[in-house]
């Protein structure tokens, strides 16, 4: 498979982009279905580093999220990015779109991936899927760096994340501050610098474009610049409000105990003895067939 190269004037670029940046729109790269690109779409940006809070509260909001039919778009990089892509990649109802700072001759699938999850120590355990979902061309891997830039440097990675919040519906901003402290293992000391989150999260305020972060006392830095905080309880008439529909799980499989057949679901099951139940629905209900008789 090859990648394309999308102009601002082409029938198939994305509206949604060219409507929001006009002159400003770039030239993007993408490797797999554009079609994701015109579904109901959520950006998803966090910072390296986060409160730790912040990062708890943010993950308790997730499952709400996840709830909803969606493509979801980022460079997956940070903890929490980590995070929701892994539980992304197990709705069915999300499709993925990895927007890295490398051309698309300098990245692929695999090295994505291997970048951000190296080694044994860092399994990701949802790789099954990832390579099932690459395999079938249902990744789409973007890109605004020409195709043989390897380099990702902090102007790339800013641009990078300005264009993920205008093809989508809503951003997520994680936990960011204004300043971040990063370890400085020769001069044995901590130097202050800049967060790209926050400074993306300032720009982004002043455009219209609806923003989203954690409702969390921690978190008070990115509340005081105006981006508007959620939690579990609030974020689904925020996502519905902006067009979000509700994901539907497959269908589940039937099963048939004698002549009988009953959907594989708790209710169903709970409906049947376990005693007349075969061995296989057992085990699909986490029972043992031959359960251990209390001493």
């Amino acid at each position: 498979m090859e990648y394309r190269v999308l102009n601002p004037k082409d029938g198939d670029y994305p509206r949604r982009l060219r409507e929001r940046l006009g002159r400003e729109a770039p030239t993007l790269y993408a490797l797999g279905p554009l079609e994701h690109l015109s579904r109901w779409t959520l950006a998803f940006l966090t910072a390296d580093q986060e409160p730790g809070f912040v990062i708890r509260a943010a993950w308790d909001m997730f499952f709400p999220v996840l709830e909803y039919e969606m493509n979801a778009i980022g460079p997956w990089q940070s903890v929490n990015e980590g995070v929701f892509l892994r539980s992304a990649l197990e709705k069915p109802w999300i499709s993925m779109t990895l927007f890295t700072a490398k051309g698309l001759e300098r990245e692929t699938y695999t090295s994505f991936l291997d970048a951000r999850h190296p080694g044994r120590f860092h399994d990701f355990l949802q790789r099954p899927e990832y390579e099932r979902r690459a395999a079938a061309g249902e990744l789409l891997l973007l890109s605004i760096s020409p195709p043989r830039h390897g380099r990702q440097s902090r102007a790339v990675i800013l641009e990078r994340n300005w264009i993920a919040c205008h093809l989508a519906d809503v951003v997520f901003i994680g936990g960011a501050e204004k300043i971040t402290k990063v370890w400085d293992a020769e001069r044995r000391k901590y130097n202050e610098k800049p967060q790209k989150t926050f400074a993306l999260a300032r720009r982004l305020v002043k455009t219209g474009v609806p923003i989203f972060t954690v409702d969390h006392e921690d978190n008070k830095e990115l509340l005081a610049l105006g981006v508007p905080g959620y939690n579990p309880k609030t974020i689904r008439p925020l996502l519905e409000s902006l067009g979000a529909r509700k994901g539907r799980a497959p269908e589940l499989p039937v099963l048939t105990t004698n002549d009988e057949e009953v959907p594989s679901n708790e209710s169903a099951s709970a409906s049947v003895p376990a005693k007349s139940r075969p061995a296989e629905q057992l085990k699909l209900l986490h029972l043992s067939p031959n359960p251990r008789k209390p001493g």
